[in-house]
């Protein structure tokens, strides 16, 4: 029996992530969730953060938003906004939408643009949590 668990994370601009890996740990509700091949069957709801992905005893780290996960004895289904690889993250760029979604915040709006402006600023916050974690971490 393989010792890996399909792992798939989608988001509205499609898959951007599929592979077999041998553990997924996710960014709950309440803290961290690690899944490994076999898990009970679950649906939990994510918050903005970073999965992360072992394989070949290398961990590749993905920033995403808000979202849900799907997890059964085989796979794990990620539904998210938004999803980047720590190695393909702007830091400025983040930073500076960043900014500008926290003054767009500050201003009155309505329900939707609000709700808009709150994903961009989830996603953003993410990428710089992510960034800087990565740049924490080396030698």
């Amino acid at each position: 029996m393989p010792k890996t668990i399909h792992l798939e994370i989608l988001t509205p601009e499609g898959k951007t992530f599929a592979d077999d890996v041998e553990m997924v740990v996710l960014p709950g509700m309440m803290g961290e969730l690690g899944v490994l091949r076999g898990h009970e069957p679950l649906v939990t709801s994510l918050q903005p953060g970073e999965i992360r992905i072992t394989k070949d005893k290398k961990e590749t780290r993905i920033a995403v938003g808000s979202g849900f996960a799907k997890i059964n004895a085989d796979k794990v289904l990620i539904m998210t906004p938004t999803a980047v690889r720590a190695d393909e993250l702007d830091k400025a760029a983040a930073e500076e939408a960043r900014k500008r979604a926290a003054e767009t915040l500050a201003q009155k709006m309505g329900a939707q643009e609000e709700a808009t402006v709150e994903a961009s600023l989830e996603k953003s916050l993410a990428g710089l949590r992510l960034k800087r974690r990565r740049r924490d971490q080396r030698p």
